[in-house]
């Protein structure tokens, strides 16, 4: 499918929220939706929630992404 061609993390991306899965079955004729809290801290800039947020050196409050962007 298109969706599994799509790079690590642009449907999160693309919605502006921390993560976003997809799951096909061969069963599924429908499109559903099913909203959780995402595991781990907020970053400071981008507000998304990752549990690797914070393990940029130097940068205590962010995610690596926003870390990056930061010192670059």
């Amino acid at each position: 499918a298109l969706i599994d061609k799509l790079p690590d993390g642009f449907l999160a991306d693309l919605l502006i929220v921390s993560d976003a899965k997809v799951e096909l079955s061969s069963e599924a004729q429908e499109i559903s939706t099913r909203v959780e809290l995402a595991a781990g801290q907020k970053c400071a800039r981008c507000w998304k929630v990752g549990e690797d947020t914070g393990s940029s050196p130097g940068h205590t409050d962010l995610c690596p992404r926003c870390a990056r962007v930061v010192a670059a």
